[in-house]
């Protein structure tokens, strides 16, 4: 038979006290009560004192039925109706006799030993931080006590606050919680034939923790949200319940777990991994693993070209790539972090470029043969080009480079970039003050706003010019999301 501490808060009644110790049979209790205070009910009465206690007193009917008996037995007995003040007095000590003459102590009821229990006094019972205070140190002094034992707290009888405190302290301190149950033939009390019933605080712990696990993904902060997930999953043996598997609670936990290691690899840009990982979703996530696939292909391709200068570009590289750059920009404005947003942004303008130039004109950015384009560029940019070359004649370009070697050889785009030049160089102006840039101050949320909004027009002008198919708008519901809907 498992060994077991009860830990009990104590209200008025004492019924479910001594049910609850009868039904669990411990081998040690800790009463938790309120201070006995001259003049004032406590619990901590209902504990040690024979007699009512506020919550054993009889209804109003059989209060009544008793005056009554009282009073007819009297004025037989004195012959006559009238009663004096000394009566009325007789009348109220009798009342309270009948109320209480039967009521033992809750420790005469259980026949407790000196060494059996402990009654631990509230000075304020309507004091959460000092139940809750007085109550984990009990149930770590338990443990010390009796190490193999089950400790059990049981939130029946108390104040409200008493009751919320044992609660808190079962959950914190992971130890069972109990509630005594029966019928309630009044508003009082539960009835004589009540008995504990173990709760089931799990199901309502990992309530919580799905909660907490879907903030960490609204916030996109993954690292921290696969953190609490493993975390939770360890401990999820602990809290199984017929309540648990009927909500699926270790599924969801599970999908969330797949999701957050899936977004935190994506968002560290290791794709390949990030769709892997999705697999174990399946139709639930199959839009975003698709996005993933062809963004990791991109990338593929693009470090293909770029290790091996001298491979033609012979397959089309997506501009998934472009896009996925933009959406983890725009997460990490979400986040409020705007300088770091600003460099995503300035870099997916940059992989833009790399794109148009590499797809539309066979040129890898960090290779431009300038020679090859004499003849294909004013006289006035190809001299600027040639100061930048290097003795081999070529020249890597930057983003407003790209900018600039695009308009000058791509006659499709001409007329959009020069609309969009002065512009462009006013926002790299404002993101070049950036500490991630050249300077030493923050990029403030208005100069986010209107750098995220430029990018993305730019690329949706962009994919309608060069007749990109799937383009940026198809794919904006490809953004992590940031809340999950579990899939039965």
């Amino acid at each position: 038979m498992t060994e077991r501490v009860l830990i009990t808060t104590v209200g008025g009644s004492r019924v479910p006290i001594i049910n609850a110790h009868r039904d669990m049979k411990p081998k040690y209790t800790v009463f938790i009560t309120s201070k006995s205070r001259e003049n004032q009910p406590s619990s901590s009465d209902s504990v040690k004192n024979d007699g009512s206690t506020s919550a054993t007193r009889k209804p109003a009917k059989e209060t009544f039925t008793a005056v009554t008996k009282y009073l007819l037995a009297t004025s037989k007995e004195q012959n006559e109706m009238y009663l004096s003040e000394s009566d009325l007095v007789a009348v109220g000590k009798h009342l309270l006799n009948e109320a209480g003459k039967s009521e033992q102590s809750i420790l005469n009821q259980l026949q407790l030993q000196e060494d059996e229990y402990n009654i631990i006094e509230l000075d304020s019972p309507d004091d959460i931080s000092e139940a809750y205070s007085k109550i984990t140190a009990q149930v770590q002094l338990m443990r010390q006590e009796y190490p193999h034992a089950e400790i059990v707290i049981d939130i029946t009888g108390g104040t409200k606050s008493m009751s919320a405190a044992g609660a808190l302290v079962a959950n914190d301190e992971k130890v069972s919680l109990s509630v005594v149950v029966g019928k309630r033939p009044n508003l009082d009390k539960v009835d004589d034939f009540s008995r504990a019933r173990f709760q089931n605080y799990g199901v309502v712990e990992l309530r919580r923790e799905v909660r907490r696990i879907q903030e960490r993904l609204y916030g996109r902060d993954y690292p921290s949200a696969v953190e609490l997930c493993q975390e939770v999953l360890q401990d999820v043996q602990n809290k199984h319940s017929k309540e648990v598997e009927q909500e699926q609670l270790v599924e969801k936990l599970e999908q969330l777990e797949s999701y957050a290691k899936a977004f935190r690899l994506w968002d560290e840009f290791e794709h390949d991994a990030a769709v892997k990982t999705l697999e174990y979703l399946g139709e639930a996530a199959l839009q975003l693993r698709l996005f993933g696939q062809e963004v990791a292909k991109a990338k593929r391709l693009m470090i293909g070209y770029y290790n091996d200068l001298t491979k033609p570009r012979v397959e089309r590289v997506g501009f998934e790539l472009a896009y996925d750059l933009y959406f983890n920009a725009v997460r990490r404005g979400e986040q409020q972090k705007f300088d770091d947003a600003v460099a995503r942004l300035y870099r997916t303008l940059e992989v833009l470029g790399q794109l148009l130039l590499l797809n539309r004109h066979g040129i890898r950015t960090k290779w431009v043969l300038v020679a090859e384009l004499e003849g294909k560029v004013s006289a006035e940019y190809y001299q600027a080009m040639q100061k930048k070359c290097n003795e081999q004649g070529v020249m890597e370009t930057a983003l407003m480079d790209s900018i600039k070697l695009l308009f000058e050889i791509d006659s499709n785009l001409r007329p959009f970039l020069k609309g969009n030049l002065k512009k462009l160089r006013g926002l790299l102006g404002s993101r070049n003050q950036s500490i991630l840039a050249h300077g030493f101050t923050r990029v403030d949320e208005k100069v986010y706003q209107e750098f995220q909004e430029f990018v993305r027009e730019f690329i949706v002008e962009v994919d309608g010019l060069v007749k990109n198919k799937p383009c940026l708008v198809n794919y904006e519901d490809r953004q992590f999301p940031r809340e999950i809907i579990f899939q039965s």
